[in-house]
């Protein structure tokens, strides 16, 4: 982010009280479980239970219950009087505080003594309960890690980019005609792979969803709330889950793997021109992996959220993939992937001058290598690298400039569309005088049981909250939770379940599409009946890991207006456009609709 020290200053007095409790609760923390440990030392005596009573507070939260006692004892002679029941009873739940003021009165009733820990050194002090419950630590962890992560992140990202800002500022004004030596990777034309700090943001989000959902959750089951309630928490460790799965595979590969190198040929990468190098893999992957190579443009795009707050997104502006089949020999012993890309003149260059508007880099451009099995569409291994790469406007820009799919370089191989498709979960068949194309049930299983899953717990607590809650806020609640657990449930289904297969043979097109065994017999029309095909936008997905990702359905237009879908969620455009250029070439149509 561009913040400059006054900047910095304001975000550090927003930060501070952030960071200061959750200072203060590390501190009373590590002060309970130190006592904790210190009372296991403590001598055990006998008390008579004087008084009982449970204590109901209320508050914004919610009522919270605490058991209270008054006892006396003797220890080396003399007597004392106590009142301590145990530690932080109060965090410790109303199961824990209702169980312990009914023992506590049961032996105040019987007359039989209880027994309490008096501390040698100072025998005023004295406990009946010198156990500490996970509730206990599970009530300040969220403290501690969300406030102090959020202050202490806040305060040190603001005075970093105060002083990343600071020395940008003094480079962009000393090369204003070639921005792309701002960074020195950049200008010597050796690019070292993102590694873990690239990770930043998301492990920071997954730990601060985490470090609050999971301590909510543990302590809801601990203290033994009602099974709707449960229901309806587990659905935020459920996301946390989620939110640690990207980050924890980016650590593997970066363990794995370490860090890896873009040679660039010429710097920086030229708009209207080419994007040229080598990357130099680690040794150690297979000799017949083939490496998918893949540049994008991704646009910084500022949206606001459902609340109002100012979100920015990712997205991709153009992107184009080549499939690396031959690798060069180095002596180091890693693997050279040679890469080439044509860059079209259209395209938007790196800073497009809009440093000068208070935007950090809202034009990047990305190189991604994958590893895949030679000849299969399917990864190898999971070696991923990702570099930024420089593309500006300079003299060498040509106007007219376009890409296309056919190889650059003699390393590459050209892909078929079964291959481009295989990669999207898509059967495509060659019959001579047509084609078959499959879209199986389950193609989307991940999204499908995500989606799924949140509904059915969705559903749960409208349930539970329609056969325990008396109040009459159920009559919004149960409504409006049954109905999006209804709409989540019906998404995972369809996700799950939903099928395509069209057959083309000669001029007879027949199209059957819907859910596994209620797709009925489909649709046959002519060639002669088709006016064109056009894309619609499916899914989309936002990660805080990279760009957000969009899904797109192909549909066929025929006479009278009538549009039907011939394929559901396709994520690369690359495969799109095969696609809709295969089945124009079929419906014979040979300009663009």
């Amino acid at each position: 982010m561009n913040v400059t020290r006054k900047g910095a200053g304001c975000l550090t007095l927003f930060g501070l009280p952030f960071a200061g409790i959750g200072l203060y609760m590390a501190w009373s923390l590590v002060a309970t479980v130190g006592e904790y440990y210190d009372a296991r030392s403590w001598v055990a005596a006998p008390a008579a239970i004087e008084s009982t009573a449970i204590e109901r507070r209320s508050g914004d939260g919610g009522d919270s219950y605490e058991v209270v006692a008054a006892y006396r004892y003797e220890y080396g002679g003399k007597q004392y009087r106590g009142d301590r029941v145990g530690f932080a009873t109060g965090m410790q739940g109303e199961r824990y505080n209702r169980a312990k003021h009914r023992q506590l009165k049961k032996l105040r009733e019987s007359g039989e003594p209880a027994t309490c820990y008096v501390d040698p050194d100072d025998p005023r002090r004295a406990v009946l309960d010198r156990g500490l419950r996970p509730t206990v630590v599970l009530f300040y962890l969220p403290f501690v890690i969300c406030f102090g992560l959020f202050g202490i992140g806040l305060i040190g990202g603001a005075w970093y980019g105060a002083f990343r800002e600071a020395k940008l500022t003094r480079l962009r004004a000393q090369h204003a005609d070639e921005p792309w030596r701002v960074r020195d990777d950049w200008a010597a034309g050796e690019i070292s792979s993102r590694g873990p700090a690239a990770l930043a943001m998301p492990i920071a989000m997954a730990v601060f969803w985490n470090g609050l959902s999971m301590p909510v959750f543990a302590m809801v089951c601990l203290n033994g709330e009602e099974a709707w309630v449960v229901a309806l928490v587990s659905l935020f460790p459920l996301i946390g889950l989620g939110l640690i799965a990207s980050p924890l595979v980016g650590l593997w590969r970066w363990l794995r793997y370490g860090r890896s190198t873009l040679r660039l040929a010429k710097t920086p990468g030229v708009v209207g021109g080419e994007l040229a190098g080598v990357v130099l893999a680690p040794p150690g992957l297979p000799a017949e992996a083939e490496y998918r190579v893949r540049l994008a443009c991704l646009r910084t795009v500022v949206g606001s959220d459902s609340d109002g707050d100012e979100t920015t997104t990712l997205q991709t502006d153009w992107e184009d993939e080549r499939v690396v089949e031959r690798t060069l020999a180095d002596p180091s012993g890693k693997r050279g992937v040679p890469i080439r890309f044509v860059i079209p003149s259209d395209a938007k260059p790196t800073d497009d001058g809009l440093w000068e508007k208070g935007l950090d880099l809202p034009i990047l451009w990305r190189l991604t290598v994958k590893s895949q099995s030679a000849g299969l569409n399917h990864k190898a291994n999971g070696y991923e690298a990702e570099f930024d790469v420089p593309v500006f406007l300079t003299e060498e820009s040509q106007d007219g400039v376009e890409a296309d799919s056919a190889p650059l370089t003699e390393y590459e191989r050209e892909e078929t569309l079964a291959e481009l498709l295989a990669l999207e979960g898509i059967r495509f068949t060659d019959l001579g005088d047509g084609f078959e194309l499959v879209c199986p049930a389950g193609r989307s299983l991940a999204s499908a049981a995500i989606s799924g899953a949140i509904g059915l717990v969705f559903l749960g607590v409208a349930v539970g909250m329609g056969l325990y809650l008396d109040a009459w806020g159920k009559w919004i609640l149960v409504p409006a939770f049954g109905l999006f657990g209804v709409l989540l449930t019906g998404l995972g289904l369809d996700l799950l379940l939903y099928a395509c297969h069209l057959r083309v043979a000669g001029d007879d097109w027949t199209l059957r599409t819907g859910w596994v065994g209620l797709r009925g017999a489909g649709a046959t029309f002519g060639k002669d009946e088709v006016r064109g095909f056009s894309r619609k936008q499916g899914m989309t997905s936002t990660s805080s890991a990279g760009p957000s990702k969009k899904w797109n359905h192909v549909r066929v237009r025929l006479v009278g207006g009538r549009e039907k879908t011939v394929v559901r969620n396709i994520a690369s455009r690359r495969a799109e456009r095969a696609l809709i250029a295969e089945l124009r070439r079929w419906a014979g149509i040979a300009d663009k609709s």
